[in-house]
């Protein structure tokens, strides 16, 4: 028969501090690749587009176990129900799907 502390979610405290190679950047294009052990997602800026030529700056790379890339999946994907409940519909161009 399970005990209660298996039948309820334990509340963990996560505290968090900003290592010194912490940084922020803006990213508004992302390429995501995988192996076996891991996900992981380049996030670059666009700096110049031309016709049929776009350069983009990678910024950084985030690789993670795939475990918590699914964790992430979810996070995003309530964030973003969240934001369009509130601002509406975000619009996506069929080009962009085109990328997937």
């Amino acid at each position: 028969m399970p005990t209660k502390a298996t039948d309820e979610k334990k509340k963990v405290s996560v505290q968090t501090c900003k290592s010194p190679e912490y940084r922020a950047f803006y990213s508004n294009y992302a390429q995501v690749g995988f192996t076996a052990f891991d996900i992981g997602v380049t996030f670059s800026e666009v700096i110049e587009a031309s016709g049929e030529s776009i350069l983009a700056e990678q910024r950084g790379r985030v690789s993670m176990a795939p475990l918590q890339a699914k964790a992430l999946l979810r996070l995003l994907t309530k964030i973003i129900g969240q934001y369009e409940e509130k601002y509406g519909a975000i619009p996506v161009p069929p080009s962009v799907m085109d990328e997937q």
